[in-house]
């Protein structure tokens, strides 16, 4: 399966990433890298003995995969209360309403 991860350059993006491609899933990840680092897919590329195909942006960005998991946040609780919570709001709708459309092609 290809599955989206979106925070894929994350903490805990970048952990699923290696599970999944371990899993024997294809990953893409979208990260505006506000509060992570290329190095560390570049770290999950050499884990993992493959190139993860990355784009930086908003997950509104780019068109969404066969599965949307949600990485993506804010540094800190703080933050993620009161910014990331209307942004990964916002982020979700976005994602979803291309795949409602795609579904029912």
């Amino acid at each position: 399966m290809h599955i989206l991860v979106t925070g894929g350059a994350g903490y805990i993006g970048s952990h699923t990433c290696i599970a999944l491609i371990e899993a024997g899933h294809s990953v893409v990840v979208i990260d505006d890298f506000s509060n992570s680092h290329i190095e560390a897919l570049k770290r999950v590329e050499g884990i993992c003995n493959t190139e993860i195909p990355h784009y930086e942006g908003d997950v509104g960005d780019e068109e969404p995969a066969g599965l949307w998991l949600p990485y993506g946040a804010m540094a800190t609780i703080d933050q993620s209360q009161t910014r990331g919570q209307s942004s990964n709001i916002t982020g979700a709708n976005q994602t979803e309403q291309p795949l409602r459309k795609r579904s029912r092609s």
